[in-house]
């Protein structure tokens, strides 16, 4: 029997007794998670100076997304049979073995082949997360969970780099990577479930019909061990073509750099690679459900990399062609941080109808997107194309938390780990993919061009925009619920 958690009323909140210690907990781990994902870009240059290796460098950033994606789409079947406690905890064992491992590291492979360790636990812990939420709160309280998650992930970009940085000078950079998992053992110890509702395993005979029986649970491991080498591959590739174009000199007249074509052979095969997983890892039943998963999970997809890319390539342009300090540069995504959480709590609070806030939010992230180009393509005061930018990060707010909460409340129990974990391979995929290519045809505009030319920030802007707009379609056709549909617990999706 299914049991889900039910409101016994309206003073019940997030920090009720039954609820609270959860809450602490499930907003430490992301929090704690979000600050060593930040931390690492601070410190790991003194780190690459000490232990050598610099040609490993691109590894170290490479690798945890790309293991990630095999331990997500494990996570999800193992949540839905096992119960997303066991699979928190197997995370957060994972997650703190990686950080000891890197902290302790002699050399530059083994603290790459730490960071892909993080990168498994990284996904175990995040769908957990997700299905944590869905089991151990009441429908009324889970979109105000996902916002307390928002602001745990966006907290740690206002204080994380200064933070890791202070630590690292001080004390030296290893112990950024010893301190954390002291934090995400209590953390975790402080997680439980009363009721039992999240650690009990989702029966195969309460599933929907049509989707029972091993043979329609059977883990794609190797699609998923496929598309992590691919993306992997496919990030060092871009990287290496990226960097050989950068160092050379000249315009495209002058010939293309000796090894370029092997590297761009490589990133090929990687993409092809990717594609060739893709219904294996996002499986038709989940992009065809009937209640239009498939849809948020496509929605989540483009508008991630709509905002990473844009996100990207705008401190690089307020740098190079305006002068302006890194650390200047870096405020303008510090106050869009606030405006995301600001959009992410808009959505927690249910304050708009289910099929309106994806395509408002998106709606938003576009206008506000190609007003910030605008503004930085004519070459307008930085400020300005800070205010605009904030209206992006408050429709990414909007229309990625409300992904996260309409995915979960349109699971049914058995599917909440397999839906959980294609809504962040969905994402992974996309961003990945987005940002190597991007990274490729950028160099390719600078190089013709010159440092000093506009066309490559506008052909990124671009995609960007096309995206976001993209995503505002695919909301769009995001249909509500039926009333009666909504209030069974067998809905399909």
């Amino acid at each position: 029997m299914i049991t889900t958690p039910t409101d016994h009323g309206r003073r019940q909140s997030l920090f009720s007794a039954e609820f609270r210690r959860s809450t602490l907990a499930l907003a430490a781990l992301p929090f704690l998670v979000a600050f060593e994902m930040l931390a690492v870009s601070t410190v790991m240059p003194r780190a690459a100076e000490e232990l050598g290796g610099v040609a490993l460098y691109p590894l170290v950033f490479a690798a945890p997304p790309a293991t990630s994606i095999l331990s997500t789409v494990l996570a999800g079947a193992w949540c839905d049979r096992h119960g997303p406690m066991r699979v928190m905890t197997a995370g957060c064992v994972v997650f703190c073995a990686a950080l000891l491992m890197v902290g302790l590291a002699p050399s530059m492979p083994v603290l790459v082949a730490g960071r892909g360790l993080q990168g498994l636990g990284m996904g175990l812990v995040t769908v957990s997360l997700y299905v944590l939420i869905a089991r151990l709160y009441p429908p009324r309280l889970q979109p105000r969970m996902f916002t307390v998650l928002s602001a745990a992930w966006v907290v740690p970009g206002l204080v994380g780099p200064a933070l890791a940085g202070w630590i690292s000078d001080t004390v030296g950079w290893r112990v950024v990577f010893w301190v954390v998992p002291l934090l995400v053992v209590p953390a975790r110890l402080l997680l439980t479930d009363p009721t039992g509702a999240a650690s009990a395993p989702r029966n195969d005979a309460a599933a929907p019909s049509g989707d029972s029986g091993a043979a329609a649970r059977r883990l794609p491991v190797a699609a998923a061990i496929i598309a992590a080498v691919g993306i992997g591959a496919l990030s060092m590739a871009g990287e290496q073509v990226s960097q050989q174009l950068t160092a050379s000199a000249g315009g495209l007249s002058s010939g293309l750099p000796a090894g370029l074509a092997g590297w761009v052979v490589v990133m090929g095969v990687a993409l092809l690679a990717v594609l060739a997983t893709v219904p294996r890892l996002l499986p038709r039943r989940v992009l065809l459900s009937p209640d239009h998963v498939g849809r948020l999970i496509l929605a989540r997809g483009v508008l991630a990399a709509s905002f990473v890319l844009a996100e990207v390539y705008l401190p690089l342009q307020l740098v190079a062609r305006y002068g302006l300090s890194a650390g200047h540069a870096g405020l303008v995504l510090t106050v869009s941080s606030v405006t995301w959480f600001v959009g992410a709590s808009v959505a927690g609070r249910d304050a708009m109808p289910e099929q309106a806030r994806i395509p408002v939010g998106a709606a938003a992230m576009t206008i506000g997107t190609t007003i910030t180009a605008l503004l930085l393509l004519t070459h307008q005061p930085p400020w300005l194309a800070g205010v605009s930018w904030c209206l992006t990060g408050l429709g990414m707010g909007l229309a990625f938390t409300s992904t996260s909460i309409l995915t979960m409340r349109r699971s049914h129990p058995t599917r909440q780990g397999l839906n959980s974990s294609t809504l962040q391979v969905a994402e992974a995929l996309t961003q990945s993919a987005m940002l190597a290519l991007a990274g490729v045809a950028f160099q390719v505009l600078l190089r013709g061009g010159g440092s000093s030319s506009a066309a490559p920030y506008a052909a990124m802007f671009a995609a960007a925009i096309l995206l976001a707009a993209l995503g505002a379609l695919v909301g769009a056709a995001v249909r509500p619920r039926r009333r009666g549909r909504a209030r069974r617990a067998t809905v399909p999706s």
